[in-house]
C-alpha cells in the first residue's frame, strides 16, 4: 500500500432484495441520531438572520457541486459570526456521489471555522443511508424528511 493511503472499513451491509440493510450497530445509531430532540441555538436565542437556509440540488454530484459550494461558502462568510446555524435543506437531493459528500464536509469544515454548524433538513432516505455508510452523520445536525 503506498504511504499516507488508508483502508476504510465500512459497516457490513447485507443484500435484502432491492435494498441494502444495514448492520444493527449502525441502525441503532442511525434511530438514535434521528430520535434525539435537536433545538437550533439560533432558535432558542430568538436572534434576527441567525439562520439562513440554502436549498441543495437534486443531484449533489461532481457536475454541481462546486455551484453548491460557492453558494454555501459565500452565505456563510456574509453571515459571518453574527450566525450560529447554517441550515442546507437536502429535500430534492436524491443522488449524491464521493465529490456530493466531500462537498458537505467541506461546508461543514468552513462554518467550523467561523463558529457555525450546519444543520441538513428534510434529508431524504437515500442520502440518510450514504451519511450513515460513510460515517459522517456525527459531522451534521440531522432531520429526516
Amino acid at each position: 500500500m503506498p504511504f499516507g493511503q488508508e483502508i476504510v472499513r465500512l459497516p457490513k451491509v447485507t443484500k435484502v432484495g432491492l435494498r441494502a440493510r444495514f448492520s444493527e450497530r449502525v441502525h441503532r445509531r442511525l434511530r438514535a441520531q434521528l430520535h434525539r430532540p435537536k433545538v437550533s441555538r439560533a432558535r432558542e436565542m430568538n436572534t434576527i438572520n441567525a439562520e439562513k437556509i440554502l436549498t441543495a440540488p437534486s443531484r449533489l454530484v461532481a457536475e454541481t457541486r462546486a455551484e453548491f459550494r460557492n453558494a454555501a461558502v459565500s452565505m456563510i462568510e456574509s453571515m459571518g459570526r453574527q450566525a450560529k446555524t447554517i441550515t442546507l435543506d437536502l429535500a430534492a437531493t436524491h443522488e449524491m456521489d464521493a465529490t456530493g459528500l466531500g462537498t458537505l464536509v467541506a461546508i461543514q469544515n468552513r462554518a467550523k471555522q467561523v463558529g457555525m454548524t450546519v444543520r441538513l433538513v428534510n434529508v431524504t432516505e437515500d442520502v440518510l443511508t450514504l451519511l450513515a455508510l460513510t460515517e459522517l452523520l456525527h459531522l451534521f445536525v440531522v432531520e429526516s424528511a
